[in-house]
């Protein structure tokens, strides 16, 4: 009987999972997969520690975690100790000729006051597909006027 049980746990837990990468936005999708492009080719894990990570879309859909509202990474260089925030964008084009990374200025000015105590860069993957982008470019968000 536990063995049922166990069976019809996973089971359900693997249905949910389904249901709710469903119903994920498409534009989550392509933020979580540039996220872990990042990660993987940009600061790979054996050379800069992952001491913080946002939680990602169904956590925050669920019960929204407020430190959700700080970049998406803090990492720490092993080789120099230094440790740094990185918000990933991934966008499949500019705007206007523009790069829209950010919706509203409220979402600037928290990370320029984050950056008053451990620095934030924002890193944008342009074109390409989130796994695999043409161009990526660091930005330091002190240089970021608007």
């Amino acid at each position: 009987m536990k063995s049922n049980n166990k069976f019809l746990d996973a089971l359900t837990a693997g249905i949910k999972a389904a249901l709710d990468n469903y119903q994920k936005p498409e534009s989550f999708k392509k933020g979580e997969a540039f996220e872990d492009y990042l990660r993987k080719h940009i600061f790979p894990a054996k050379q800069y520690k992952l001491l913080h990570k946002t939680a990602d879309y169904s956590q925050n859909k669920r019960d929204f975690v407020e430190s959700s509202k700080e970049p998406d990474f803090l990492f720490e260089c092993i080789r120099t100790s230094r440790r740094f925030y990185v918000e990933s964008k991934y966008r499949g084009g500019l705007m206007d000729g523009k790069l829209e990374w950010c919706k509203n200025i409220s979402q600037l000015n928290r990370y320029k006051e984050i950056n008053t105590r451990t620095p934030v860069f924002i890193c944008v993957g342009l074109q390409g597909t989130p796994h695999n982008p043409e161009y990526i470019t660091v930005i330091p968000v002190k240089h970021i006027k608007y």
